[in-house]
């Protein structure tokens, strides 16, 4: 015994016409969202980032110039789009940001305290101005800014792509 089942579908046309749409209206919808996290990003890593004088969290922005070190936000896997954003910043001074973010000394990667590498004594001014001579310092602790950033955007940028897909539906349904 066989079946044999039919349809028809009404608004076929209408339909080929939505279905044609989707991917141009995807990628606009995806850009929005992955540009809206990439500043959303900036913003949380400016409020986060330690300030001294402030060139820290002044140096980071969204994808402008050379960046020395970046963080993306890119869309999904697979897509296709090739659509990405980056977060950054250009300091020029040996990794400070960095150090900033992963701790140094005894408190960063390699849990061991500074040395002299060349001299018998590290030199330096303190920021109230007075010199100190010692074989070696403890370092800074990590301030892990940035991954306090992303921690905080990942939830946003989450419930975002779920709004985008709604959406894309509902455009695709009109």
């Amino acid at each position: 015994m066989s079946y044999q089942l039919s349809a028809t579908i009404v608004g076929e046309r209408e339909l080929r016409a939505a279905f044609a749409k989707a991917p141009a209206l995807a990628e606009q919808e995806l850009r929005k969202v992955i540009g809206g996290t990439a500043h959303d990003l900036n913003n949380r890593i400016k409020s986060n980032a330690p300030v001294d004088k402030g060139a820290l969290r002044a140096s980071f922005h969204v994808d402008k110039g050379a960046l020395r070190a970046s963080f993306h936000v890119e869309g999904p896997t697979g897509s296709g789009l090739g659509i990405e954003a980056r977060v950054g910043t250009n300091l020029t001074i040996p990794p400070y940001p960095y150090f900033q973010e992963v701790g140094t000394g005894i408190y960063g990667p390699n849990h061991a305290p500074i040395t002299p590498k060349s001299k018998p004594f590290l030199i330096f001014k303190t920021k109230d101005g007075r010199w100190v001579r010692t074989k070696a310092v403890m370092g800074t602790p990590a301030k892990y800014y940035v991954k306090r950033a992303y921690d905080e955007t990942l939830p946003k940028w989450a419930n975002d792509l779920r709004s985008m897909l709604q959406r894309i539906t509902a455009a695709l349904a009109q």
